[in-house]
């Protein structure tokens, strides 16, 4: 396990980006920055250490030094300008054990590829220390909306990550991936997207009304409970685990109220120009169960309700896809490689806007289901479709 800490240099044109190795280790420096660090290859890591880029404990290091419980590792580079973000996330729910937020979209969870200040986690370390303590239960894409879960009190993290494991979930690390061009030719898939290109500002940092931005608790600190958590609701426990994820999203085409459930393998598609892009495969995919509710068709679009069975990367929007009902504003699964190719190589445009429409994703994580870590008591957490996607659905005429 790694932290990451950035400070200040003699000089104003460095940064120094510092990652402390907490657990044993058992690779070399050139490995490990490689196999954490992705928006570098091997030969470009290899070149900084070399030209003492990359320091260990302070002093000069070499590519086949091993790294041991303890070290801090260094790495001096340039500040850049990190995308622009929304910032204006909420705290839904607070208690002595657990702390629950809404993420807007697009935001990063974790520091990766260009962003590193522009993240939820550096925002409420910022705005509330003691949240450098918190410990996150699970992680939204950056384009994806919704709760966020997190505990207070450690010794409870277990209990917790007992319930997510029930539910088979498999995520990469929220620090994978830049996105880059190898030299196959592939394109490797950014963990967020807007590594390489910023989000336009109008459409990007939607203000959600009723939110303060990037500042205090949105209820007092008194007032934990607000009206839309059902604390103690009784729940037969769903399949797969005592955990309840459900999703909405905007899609396109005409849904059918007939498909209710799509069990269909997924595994990451091998030699494909995409890197990290995840589909249905029958022959080789791991088991996933993903259960469909139609709530409403407006034209040739639909808002449809997801609950995850398992939890496998990306899952709902690869059976969206394989069903051919995309989610509006994904740039990865909406049918065709060429919107992802499109957005990394010339960003936002009008091309892309008139494929997709939105420059985020239309997916919102809507409900969580689980079962207090502490209480044992059943808990259910809403958090309704933010504003920039209704506006985009009550704009469909």
């Amino acid at each position: 396990m790694v932290s990451m800490t950035s400070r200040p240099t003699a000089h104003s044109e460095t940064v120094a980006l510092t990652t402390a190795i907490k657990n044993k280790s058992s690779q070399t420096l050139l490995d490990f920055l490689c196999r954490r660090f992705h928006y570098h290859n091997r030969s470009e890591w290899a070149e900084r250490i070399a030209n003492q880029r990359v320091t260990v404990n302070d002093r000069q290091a070499s590519e086949g030094q091993p790294l041991l419980a303890g070290d801090v590792v260094t790495y001096l580079t340039t500040p850049w300008a990190e995308p622009i973000v929304n910032r204006n996330y909420k705290v839904v729910y607070e208690d002595k054990s657990l702390f629950v937020v809404s993420k807007p979209a697009p935001l990063p969870v974790h520091a990766v590829g260009a962003y590193f200040q522009n993240t939820l986690m550096a925002m409420l370390r910022k705005d509330i220390p003691e949240a450098k303590d918190y410990q996150l239960i699970h992680r939204l894409d950056a384009e994806t909306s919704g709760l966020l879960l997190m505990v207070k009190d450690r010794s409870l993290v277990s209990v917790l990550q007992k319930q997510w494991k029930a539910l088979d979930t498999r995520e990469p690390s929220p620090l994978a991936g830049e996105g880059r061009v190898r030299g196959d030719g592939a394109v490797e898939l950014p963990d967020v997207v807007g590594a390489r290109h910023a989000l336009p500002e109008s459409d990007g940092a939607v203000k959600l009304s009723g939110v303060v931005a990037a500042g205090p608790r949105a209820c007092p600190p008194d007032v934990l409970v607000p009206s839309f958590v059902d604390v103690g609701a009784r729940h037969a426990l769903p399949e797969g685990g005592s955990v309840r994820k459900t999703y909405r999203a905007i899609v396109f085409g005409k849904f059918p109220d007939s498909q209710k459930r799509l069990e269909a393998p997924i595994a990451l598609i091998k030699n494909g120009p995409i890197r990290m892009k995840a589909g249905v495969d029958w022959a080789k995919g791991k088991p996933s169960i993903t259960e469909f509710e139609l709530l409403e068709t407006r034209k040739n679009f639909s808002l449809v309700e997801m609950k995850l069975l398992t939890g496998r990367t990306h899952q709902i929007r690869v059976h969206l896809e394989h069903l051919g009902y995309p989610i509006v504003g994904d740039k990865l699964y909406s049918g065709t490689d060429e919107t992802f190719l499109h957005f990394y190589e010339k960003g936002w445009d009008d091309w892309l806007k008139e494929k997709i429409l939105l420059p985020r994703m239309a997916l919102h994580a809507y409900r969580l289901d689980f079962s207090h870590p502490g209480s044992g008591e059943r808990m259910t957490l809403e958090d309704p479709l933010p504003e920039d996607l209704m506006n985009f659905w009550n704009g469909i005429r």
